[in-house]
């Protein structure tokens, strides 16, 4: 099984950067779903690119856990 890493790296290619959405959760992905392609914008998401984990939402405001998401995912 490969890494995080090498999962998401597999993602951003250098002619390539899509977004990550950063969730499980089929509700929220088809919220993004009509935002991002209203803007034009590509994503995949955490099932797509074979991310299991989840981060714990330990923050105290959406900000502050979708850094911590942001922060993790990178790794």
């Amino acid at each position: 099984m490969r890494s995080r890493r090498e999962r998401v790296s597999a993602v951003v290619k250098v002619h390539d950067r899509r977004l990550l959405v950063a969730t499980h959760n089929p509700g929220k992905v088809a919220e993004y779903d009509d935002i991002l392609r209203a803007a034009n914008i590509e994503y995949v998401t955490l099932d797509e690119v074979g991310i299991s984990d989840d981060v714990p939402e330990t923050g105290i405001t959406f900000r502050e856990n979708a850094i911590l998401k942001a922060v993790a995912y990178a790794q």
